[in-house]
C-alpha cells in the first residue's frame, strides 16, 4: 500500500500537469504580468 502511495505521490509532483510544473508557470506568468504592466505605467507616463 505505502508503494501505491509513493509512486502516486511523485506522480502528483513530477508528472506533466504536476503541482511543480504548475508553480513554475506562475512564476513566469507573474514575471510576464510584471513586465506587461511596466510598459503599461511606462506608455501612460510618457502620454
Amino acid at each position: 500500500m505505502l508503494i501505491i502511495l509513493a509512486g502516486v505521490t511523485i506522480s502528483v509532483l513530477t508528472g506533466d500537469n504536476s503541482i511543480i510544473n504548475r508553480a513554475i508557470q506562475a512564476k513566469d506568468n507573474t514575471k510576464v504580468t510584471g513586465a506587461v504592466e511596466q510598459v503599461r505605467i511606462a506608455t501612460i507616463r510618457s502620454c
